[in-house]
């Protein structure tokens, strides 16, 4: 069972977006590890229940295997059905190069960004059957203390769940990619907004 909500954007500095919708899980960190699923949060060190991505200039998603305290309603993903999506991905990363086995910068090209997201998903219970990948770009998060810059890129395709009970998991796990803190990593499915509003209705 996932618990989307569908909610006004966060008041205050985007940088603290993720504070404000972590407050929607009181007692999250007590939480069992399986409920957590091992987000951890690079920021302050707890442990994010949640997934969440901007969808338009007014409104957040947000989904969850737990029950947030905000309006939500429960939404479930069925195999064999072709559902379109949307994500925001962190594109960057370091890897080992050179005889002396430097750690290096990079930005993965749209044919990477491609093929990971495709192996991401057939680990994730599921199979991308098209995707369109835009163009990389920058992202600057203004802290207190200092800007964090990171390469994003949207991605939009069509995915089809195998098993449904591990494709729920890759959804509120999201993916791949880091930068969830941040907004980034949640598969926007509009079929599951659909469901949420007719259950709401």
């Amino acid at each position: 069972m996932m618990y989307l909500s569908v909610l006004p954007k966060p008041p205050g500095p985007f940088a603290n977006w993720h504070v404000a919708l972590y407050g929607y899980f009181p007692g999250a960190a007590d939480l069992p590890a399986q409920k957590r699923e091992g987000r951890q949060n690079a920021v302050d060190g707890t442990q994010r229940p949640y997934v969440w991505k901007l969808i338009d200039s007014e409104r957040v998603a947000m989904l969850s295997n737990i029950k947030p305290a905000c309006t939500c309603v429960p939404v479930s993903a069925l195999a064999g059905v072709a559902l379109e999506f949307k994500a925001t991905l962190r594109c960057d990363g370091s890897r080992t190069q050179g005889k002396h086995r430097r750690r290096v910068s990079y930005v993965r090209s749209r044919v990477e960004i491609r093929e990971w997201l495709k192996r991401a998903a057939m680990d994730g219970g599921c199979e991308v059957t098209y995707v369109d990948v835009g163009e990389p770009r920058q992202l600057e998060i203004k802290r207190r203390d200092k800007t964090i810059t990171m390469s994003i890129v949207d991605v939009s395709g069509i995915v089809i769940a195998h098993d449904a009970d591990t494709f729920e998991r890759f959804l509120v796990f999201g993916g791949p990619g880091t930068g969830k803190v941040y907004g980034c990593g949640m598969w926007w499915i509009p079929a599951l907004y659909e469901q949420q509003q007719r259950e709401a209705a």
